[in-house]
């Protein structure tokens, strides 16, 4: 048997035996990044499973890894080479679907995390959907602003409205529904919004 046949008997053994972090290490070293990312997961070593994922030039699962190891700071980095691929890809190919964007984002969500959800959709060209999730995230104001560039000014108000009831000292939410308010005429019911903003 050959040096790389021997190794993935190994390999394949390894796997058998439930010995995962073994195996996905020897598969880092044969160069088989993507196994080894997937290895990694089965052990629940998120981020190494990420970092795998990332080698074999998969940026959008080593983000899903990324996240459900809570590395906010990986997260954003893989997020950006994702929105970088996206984009070339559709400089390349203007009507790509982006059912996989989709199919992440999903996954996000169901794993309650919604503020990478939200930037999922937002790639996928789903503002609606974004905007729930920075909603759900905790981010009224994004979300807010979401549906106002999409002509849902009356969501973006209740939604505003809706925060500063569970959250009357949220002042970038008080700015933001003082702001919408301006924009549309309403200056009594802006002055009470902006009252509410703390003075420092």
């Amino acid at each position: 048997m050959s040096g790389a046949g021997e190794e993935r008997a190994r390999l394949d053994r390894l796997v058998r035996d439930e010995r995962l972090v073994e195996a996905a290490e020897l598969a880092l070293q044969m160069g088989e990044f993507g196994e080894a990312s997937r290895l990694y997961e089965r052990a629940c070593l998120f981020d190494h499973a990420a970092a795998a994922a990332a080698q074999a030039g998969d940026s959008l699962a080593a983000l899903l890894f990324a996240v459900q190891a809570g590395d906010s700071s990986r997260a954003s980095d893989l997020l950006a080479a994702v929105a970088g691929a996206r984009l070339a890809l559709t400089a390349a190919v203007p009507t790509t679907p982006a059912n996989d964007l989709l199919g992440a984002a999903y996954k996000l969500e169901g794993r309650n995390a919604p503020r990478w959800a939200g930037e999922l959709y937002l790639l996928a060209g789903k503002p609606l959907d974004a905007a729930r999730c920075f909603d759900d995230a905790g981010d009224a104001v994004r979300a807010a602003n979401i549906l106002e560039k999409n002509q849902d000014i009356v969501g973006a108000g209740r939604l505003l409205e809706r925060r500063l009831r569970k959250a009357p000292d949220d002042a970038g939410a008080a700015l933001a529904l003082g702001r919408l308010l301006i924009r549309f005429g309403k200056r009594e019911a802006a002055v009470r919004a902006l009252q509410a903003v703390p003075r420092e």
